[in-house]
C-alpha cells in the first residue's frame, strides 16, 4: 500500500486477509479479535463502516458523529448501481442503531 494516496494520513488496513504484503512498518490493522467478534454479532462480513465505528466504539471513549449512512437504502455518490455485497445491511443497522441507544454514536441525516 502506496502512502502517498493518504498524503502521509495515518490510515488502518481494515481488511482480514493479505496481510503479509504490507511492506510498510508503520502500517496499522484492524484488529483480528475485533473483526472475529464483529462477524459472530452480525453473522455476515461486516462492511468497512461497520469495522470502523466497531473499532472506534471499541478503542476509545469518544462520541461519535456519523454523517451520511442510510444502510444501503440509495446507492452511493460514487457507485450508482447496486452494491450489496457479501454484508447483512440490516444488522449493521441494528448495530449502528444500538450504539445510538446506549448514547455512543449520534447520526446525522
Amino acid at each position: 500500500m502506496k502512502r502517498a494516496y493518504f498524503n502521509k494520513a495515518f490510515s488502518v488496513w481494515m481488511s482480514g486477509s493479505e496481510r503479509e504484503t504490507c511492506d510498510d512498518p508503520q502500517q496499522a490493522f484492524y484488529p483480528l479479535a475485533l473483526l472475529h467478534e464483529l462477524t459472530n454479532r452480525l453473522g455476515a462480513e461486516p462492511s468497512v463502516g461497520a469495522k470502523t465505528l466497531h473499532m472506534l466504539t471499541e478503542l476509545t471513549d469518544a462520541h461519535i458523529l456519523m454523517f451520511g449512512f442510510d444502510f444501503k437504502q440509495s446507492t452511493s455518490f460514487y457507485r450508482r448501481k447496486e452494491n450489496r455485497g457479501p454484508h447483512d445491511w440490516a444488522a449493521e443497522r441494528d448495530y449502528a442503531l444500538s450504539l445510538c441507544q446506549k448514547g455512543r454514536v449520534s447520526l446525522i441525516a
